[in-house]
């Protein structure tokens, strides 16, 4: 036996029948090596979601990369629509899902036009935006109210 296993030698000069698996350990670690590829772990997990509820269509827009940067990969923001509590609400008291703000006359977060620059530059960027719409949340308006029913009540109910 050449030189390459001393210690498988040294155990069948002392007598044992067959070398210990032991004494090949050398050997074997070197083959492994000459094989072994580096483990590569790839995280396949989509990135996660920032509920975004706290900022204007304005600001947001601006604030894409900094939303990349942080991690995420996509928005999630409250009902996009006119509010029945005024331009102050967060927008889960729906009043006209269709109203989506207008330069005298914004929403909480903007104007139509803000919320389509918002989302323009999130799929550039290639993110997602993700509107909150709860169908069965309406504002607190009713037939109750005086000229509400006269009004046409909610906007695209029949």
């Amino acid at each position: 036996m050449a030189r390459i296993l001393p210690e498988a030698e040294q155990s069948l000069a002392s007598g044992a029948s067959r070398p210990s698996y032991a004494a090949f350990l050398p050997f074997f670690t070197l083959v492994a090596s000459l094989f072994a590829w580096p483990a590569l772990a790839v995280d396949t997990s989509a990135p996660a979601i920032l509920q975004w509820f706290d900022s204007t269509y304005g600001t947001q827009e601006k604030r894409v990369a900094d939303l990349f940067r942080a991690g995420y990969g996509s928005t999630w923001i409250p009902p996009t629509g006119r509010a029945d509590s005024g331009n102050q609400s967060v927008g889960y008291d729906v009043f006209d899902r269709f109203d989506l703000g207008s330069t005298n006359n914004k929403t909480l977060y903007g104007t139509e036009t803000g919320l389509r620059k918002f989302a323009s530059a999130m799929h550039r960027a290639g993110g997602d935006v993700i509107a909150d719409l709860v169908w069965n949340h309406n504002g607190f308006s009713n037939s109750g109210n005086t000229g509400f029913a006269a009004a046409g009540g909610y906007p695209g109910f029949v």
